[in-house]
């Protein structure tokens, strides 16, 4: 963008409320990186004006709560994929119980290993205490844990 003035364009005030928004709603701040990384030179004033009347606290807020309600969902979809991993996992472990150590079947080894290395990895990923879905979180990874090495499989099914 070309240095521009203060002026109130939909493409001027729509970088200064995206702007105003990564910078957690500082009008200082705001009108700092609009005049040193684009080029656009807003007074606090005027921007103090277009958080009023355009009502970037309002958008604001409500873009947090769309960003979080999506967060939360894609953790609930989690707790799902991890809940049918562990059933699975659960299934390799009795599978695994029939068979003498000469019957083993490499393939189901190995694919065993690999749901193991899922789990864990979706666990270390979405493990987000601010997402409200800690407590999924821990009682899933006890589940797994009793699942891979069954150990606490009546503590970890209980949440205990």
């Amino acid at each position: 963008m070309a240095e521009t003035k203060g002026k109130a364009t939909a493409e001027n005030t729509e970088l200064a409320f995206k702007v105003f928004h990564e910078t957690g709603g500082n009008i200082a701040k705001t009108t700092r990186v609009l005049n040193s990384q684009y080029g656009f030179r807003v007074s606090e004033r005027t921007l103090s004006d277009w958080v009023k009347t355009l009502h970037f606290r309002e958008r604001m807020a409500d873009a947090d709560a769309r960003l979080l309600q999506r967060e939360r969902q894609a953790a609930e979809v989690t707790v799902e994929l991890l809940n049918g991993m562990i059933d699975h996992l659960g299934q390799y472990r009795a599978y695994f119980n029939t068979l003498t150590v000469a019957e083993v079947d490499p393939k189901a080894t190995r694919a065993m290993t690999s749901l193991v290395r899922t789990i864990m990895e979706l666990l270390k990923i979405n493990t987000k205490p601010d997402l409200g879905q800690i407590d999924d979180f821990q009682r899933l990874a006890k589940e797994a844990v009793a699942a891979i090495y069954g150990v606490g499989a009546d503590e970890g099914k209980t949440g205990g």
